[in-house]
């Protein structure tokens, strides 16, 4: 097997699974994107533990105001 083989599969299944009629594939609203392209595997793990890290940190924020917990 070869990339191009596998590319294209990938790119053939994407578009199957992103035009089909019940439950489409498609990018949630709420995602987050991590352009991985140049970064090391080591690279991405960090700055995906970091993204996490900081959505956490939002949320939390988000979820305590004062001694009260509002959603």
């Amino acid at each position: 097997t070869t990339f191009d083989e596998v590319l294209r599969n990938v790119n053939s299944r994407d578009s199957v699974d992103s035009s089909r009629t019940n439950d489409p594939l498609r990018q949630a609203a709420d995602a987050i994107i991590i352009d991985n392209t140049n970064l090391t595997p080591e690279e991405q793990f960090d700055h995906a533990m970091l993204t996490i890290r900081a959505a956490i940190a939002v949320a939390e924020k988000k979820t305590e105001v004062g001694s009260e917990v509002v959603e």
